[in-house]
């Protein structure tokens, strides 16, 4: 008897399971393709591919259709709990390997004339974001910024959200008389409602080194109040300041 309860047991069992399966994979497609549609619009990629247990949707070489902003990145891949794919917002945890994100003065000018040509709108909400090895380059018509080794933590729920930034390689060079710039950023933003508080912003380079934390007020009409502590070397001052010694 028992044996018949054991083998009836696992029937149901694997019955329930079949039917779960099923339901995942028809709950899957239908996902990606939300998601598929949303990406092509806007980039280019090497794979694409979802798994439902654990729910994870993998992307590799991914790279934006228009060279200028261009953006790339070797692999992202995004979590989504069981109990998210229910909801209407869809949260999801994302980790963004080697991102490379390059901006000039003509494509901020094509953007603005594009009016939102470049946007990306998922069907989902970021919960939670980490950046590894990332890498940025401005080039302007009067100055230069690169940045690299970028690792970088975002998290939100409702109004707040968390920001941490660390950059080891940033090399600023402005356009003459200007001396150029390179060391390290360390950066913690915190927000709640209109208010952002700089929890910590350090720029350290050979030369000189600042620290500074405040807020910034109601973004629509910014008001930024910032508590600074600069020091840096005299040779670096008397460049930067033009002064006439000898």
């Amino acid at each position: 008897m028992k044996i018949k309860r054991i083998v009836k047991s696992l029937i149901f069992f694997s019955i329930i399971a079949l039917f779960f399966l099923g339901s995942g994979v028809f709950i899957k497609n239908i996902f990606l393709s939300q998601i598929k549609n949303r990406i092509e619009s806007s980039f280019y990629y090497d794979t694409l591919e979802m798994s439902f247990f654990p729910p994870v949707l993998i992307m590799e070489n991914v790279r934006t259709r228009s060279p200028s902003p261009f953006f790339s990145a070797e692999k992202i891949s995004m979590r989504i709990s069981y109990g998210a794919l229910l909801t209407k917002s869809r949260p999801f945890r994302v980790v963004i390997e080697h991102p490379v994100l390059r901006i000039s003065d003509d494509s901020q000018k094509e953007d603005e004339e594009a009016q939102g040509e470049f946007e990306l709108s998922f069907p989902v909400l970021v919960e939670e974001a980490l950046i590894k090895n990332g890498e940025f380059y401005f080039q302007g018509q009067d100055m230069s910024f690169q940045s690299r080794g970028i690792e970088a933590v975002f998290t939100q729920h409702r109004s707040e959200f968390f920001l941490e930034v660390k950059a080891e390689d940033n090399l600023f060079e402005p356009s003459n008389p200007l001396p150029r710039m390179e060391g390290k950023i360390d950066c913690l933003l915190e927000s709640r409602g209109q208010r952002i508080h700089v929890k910590r912003l350090k720029i350290d380079t050979k030369d000189f080194s600042l620290e500074s934390e405040g807020s910034l007020t109601d973004p629509s009409n910014p008001q930024l109040n910032l508590e600074t502590s600069f020091r840096a070397s005299a040779p670096w001052i008397i460049e930067l300041l033009h002064l006439p010694f000898d």
